[in-house]
């Protein structure tokens, strides 16, 4: 009895499966054609795709794959879509919203710390100040203590 409802269910999984298949294959056909339309209609003109366009193609393209892009005729070549994915891995990781000219400001109090010591010991220079601060655990750059 249950080799009979295995049997059925293999039987109904695969039909599925085919029709899926043939749904999908039918799709893909129709693209393939609008996509010939298209180049034809534009007549070798270029097309500028906005940078969201550029970044929704570039993932697309990037799951579907070289060969396949090449299968399916695209208005652009693979490796235009597939150059769209590589920027917006680059800008990924950039961090432009965090990068600024110079290292990080130095703390308010530090910065106090280092002007009272400079008018309470107006014999000392940068490096004396410096080593003032390293005694005091403090890591600053004679530079930093120059600009303060």
């Amino acid at each position: 009895m249950s080799l009979r409802i295995e049997n059925f269910v293999a039987l109904l999984s695969g039909s599925i499966a085919a029709w899926l298949q043939r749904h999908a294959a039918a799709r893909i056909e129709y693209l393939k054609a609008e996509n010939r339309a298209l180049r034809r209609r534009l007549g070798g003109r270029r097309i500028i795709f906005t940078a969201a366009e550029r970044r929704t193609l570039g993932t697309l393209a990037k799951k579907v794959g070289r060969k396949a892009l090449r299968d399916l005729d695209p208005i652009v070549t693979p490796a235009t879509l597939l150059r769209g994915h590589r920027e917006l891995v680059a800008r990924k990781w950039t961090f432009p919203s965090r990068r600024r000219p110079g290292g990080p400001r130095t703390r308010a109090d530090i910065e106090q710390l280092v002007v009272r010591m400079a008018t309470e010991n107006t014999d000392w220079g940068y490096t004396r100040i410096l080593g003032a601060l390293d005694n005091l655990g403090i890591n600053l750059d004679r530079g930093t203590i120059q600009r303060i």
